[in-house]
């Protein structure tokens, strides 16, 4: 389907608006209120919220705009592909820790505004790692075992590659480290939804693992990846 002159346009104001809240984010942020973490959690609600109402109306422009639509009718068969995926964001959460008491959540009135975070996150990333970037991919390599192969593998590294820019605000070696296991579940994300063909899937599992992975250093304090974490997580993954 031939795009129009509009479309293209639509497209280069996405990418400027993309680029502008990339740069707004990483930069000393508005100060909304004196709390730290309020003031964080907002801005980073702010401008990821208004990436994802742009990349929304972006797909929706496009002729795949149908994949940002749940895929109802396979909606049984769906959720059992997507059962390992949620079972490898239920293991992320800090269970063994909170429990233990070796980690501790200190800002429970916060859950609310930092699952928010972790929800505009995931439906900002996965619309364009998932939704644009791999629909894009999938039409330029052919529809063959290697040709998929290649789609899920560069949407995956992309994915990977983009949580490098985490260098500026974490210490090189914990952004590597996340490089790598992003890569992996880039894939396993790409698979899923060429599987499924419902990118809500994705957005969910991302939603939760951010929610469950980042919750004590977010709002509380303590080591919550302790042994238990470790072995549910490789257990897990593997069988996933």
């Amino acid at each position: 389907m031939k795009k129009s002159k509009p479309y293209y346009l639509f497209l280069a104001l996405a990418a400027v608006v993309f680029i502008a809240s990339l740069v707004l984010y990483y930069i000393p942020q508005f100060v909304f209120i004196e709390d730290e973490t309020v003031n964080e959690l907002i801005f980073g609600v702010l401008i990821r919220g208004s990436v994802s109402v742009l990349l929304i109306l972006l797909a929706l422009g496009n002729s795949d705009g149908y994949l940002i639509a749940p895929n109802r009718k396979e909606l049984g068969k769906n959720l059992l592909l997507f059962l390992p995926c949620l079972a490898v964001a239920v293991v992320n959460f800090p269970f063994s820790a909170l429990i233990s008491g070796s980690a501790s959540i200190d800002r429970p009135e916060l859950i609310w505004l930092f699952f928010l975070s972790c929800l505009t996150i995931g439906v900002s990333e996965e619309i364009f790692f998932r939704g644009l970037l791999q629909t894009y991919l999938s039409g330029v390599f052919k529809n063959s075992r290697i040709g998929i192969m290649l789609t899920v593998i560069v949407t995956a590294a992309a994915f990977a590659l983009w949580h490098l820019f985490n260098a500026f605000t974490s210490s090189l070696g914990s952004v590597l480290y996340q490089v790598s296991y992003t890569f992996l579940l880039g894939g396993m994300l790409s698979a899923l939804m060429l599987m499924t063909k419902d990118i809500w899937l994705g957005v969910i599992f991302h939603t939760l693992f951010d929610f469950g992975g980042h919750i004590v250093n977010t709002l509380g304090h303590g080591a919550f990846q302790d042994t238990v974490f470790w072995i549910l997580t490789y257990s897990v993954g593997i069988l996933c």
